[in-house]
């Protein structure tokens, strides 16, 4: 998908501020009127209606260490972009399009991984076109910001702790030695998790496994800690 246009301010995009749990963390309180952000105006409007007419639910808090606003949860309620999204992430666990909200949350490493199949979606209609625009507006600068950050990884041969969920996509084959035997795994998913008080990255596998007269699937857990 190519030539992004820009997209006015309609009813169905909703933008909601939201102060967080942990206001200790922001610099300050949100303002009475916010700044824009990516071109489109804030709105604190509160709890959203149960009458869902917008296309997207744009979630923002304030950064921490930046000061400025980055989008942390997403609700997705176009009937056209569901559909849209369904062939982008067929397959894909966890998403279900078919449901009345459709939600994704930071770092929306969905769309990291699926970006490819996003970008070369082909709408059927200008209203498809348009929300998938908008979509693609909202997301597109966090999803760039991860596929530049790897880029960069890649180039020196390093990772960081906090981006190893970007090299472990469900489905993706991961050789691990144990006992010194060479073993294939499937990952199954991956998350990171605190065991003991330590943080670590879990990454949630299945195999094939035989004890001489049957054989069956599997599942396996490796860690990595920071």
């Amino acid at each position: 998908m190519t030539g992004r246009s820009s997209i006015p301010i309609s009813s169905w995009h909703q933008v909601k501020l939201d102060r967080g749990p942990d206001t200790t963390s922001c610099r300050e309180d949100w303002p009475e009127t916010s700044p824009e952000h990516e071109g489109y105006p804030f709105h604190d409007q509160g709890t959203f209606s149960h009458t869902r007419e917008e296309a997207i639910a744009a979630y923002y808090q304030r950064d921490g260490e930046k000061g400025g606003p980055y989008l942390y949860h997403m609700e997705v309620y176009s009937p056209l972009l569901k559909n849209a999204l369904g062939a982008v992430f067929d397959g894909y666990p966890g998403i279900h399009t078919q449901l009345t909200t459709l939600t994704f949350s930071s770092p929306f490493r969905e769309f990291y991984y699926r970006w490819h199949l996003f970008e070369n979606f082909d709408p059927t209609s200008e209203m498809e076109r348009n929300h998938i625009n908008l979509l693609d507006h909202i997301v597109s600068g966090i999803v760039y910001s991860h596929i530049n950050t790897m880029k960069e990884f890649t180039k020196n041969g390093v990772i960081s702790f906090d981006y190893l969920w970007s090299v472990f996509p469900h489905g993706m084959d991961v050789y691990v030695s144990i006992d010194g035997q060479d073993r294939l795994f499937e990952v199954i998913k991956c998350e990171y998790v605190t065991i003991s008080s330590r943080n670590s990255f879990r990454v949630e596998c299945r195999y094939v496994a035989c004890d001489g007269s049957k054989f069956g699937c599997a599942s396996l857990s490796c860690f990595v800690s920071p």
